[in-house]
């Protein structure tokens, strides 16, 4: 059986790359590049945004039926800032997975994060960091006033 897997690409864009313009001739063709991506087998749902810190940065995240899935950056290269410099792309296993919440496309801004791991800890390294993690989760999701913690948190893992 197929796993799911969600796969975020980070990329930087020409100045000229305004998607969210729809005056913009090279906002719309990168804009069917990802209606185009709908279409492809094993899509499941996907969203964009810029990134706050450098607004140049465009985050795309693809929900994929299989892990085996994914974009051909081969697509993306009209728009980059940066033709020769590959694209960041980090698959993930999310629970929940991103499709089934409204996370990307409700929120006014999305914090992704990820925390990278050893794979090399002991099995009793691993168990003390899953609690960790759930504590940290509980701390930012239900201690935190609301208006400074998040709404949803999501784990995965990769790999």
């Amino acid at each position: 059986m197929a796993q799911m897997s969600t796969q975020f690409i980070l990329f930087g864009v020409k100045s000229e790359v305004e998607p969210e313009n729809p005056a913009s001739d090279l906002g719309e063709a990168l804009l069917k590049v990802f209606r185009a991506t709908k279409n492809q087998s094993g899509h499941r749902s996907s969203a964009w945004g810029r990134s706050i810190e450098e607004p140049k940065n465009i985050v795309w995240v693809i929900d994929w039926t299989d892990a085996r899935c994914s974009i051909n950056p081969e697509l993306l290269k009209p728009f980059l800032v940066n033709e020769d410099k590959p694209l960041t792309a980090v698959y993930a296993t999310l629970s929940p997975p991103i499709s089934s919440t409204d996370t990307l496309t409700k929120n006014p801004v999305t914090e992704l994060f990820f925390l990278p791991f050893s794979t090399a800890i002991s099995e009793y390294e691993s168990r003390h960091l899953h609690a960790d993690l759930i504590k940290l989760r509980s701390v930012m999701v239900t201690q935190l006033p609301q208006a400074e913690g998040p709404c949803f948190l999501v784990n995965g893992s990769t790999g």
